[in-house]
């Protein structure tokens, strides 16, 4: 699923960081949980960070008077 913003999000900054804290989390989570494999919990890590990495990419354009 994509991103969505929500209604709450008063600023596209406050959305940012609410999307990307439930990204973080899932990862952690999925990090944390023994019962699944290594390999499992590297590749949702991975697709968690490929899914940061959109974000930033989504975003970027309203965040233009910050240097790269």
């Amino acid at each position: 699923m994509g991103f969505q913003w929500s209604l709450t999000d008063r600023t596209i900054g406050d959305g940012f960081l609410r999307i990307a804290r439930e990204q973080i989390g899932k990862a952690v989570a999925i990090a944390e949980d023994s019962a699944e494999t290594p390999a499992r919990r590297v590749h949702e890590a991975r697709r968690r960070a490929k899914k940061l990495r959109a974000l930033l990419r989504l975003v970027r354009p309203y965040f233009g008077h910050y240097p790269e």
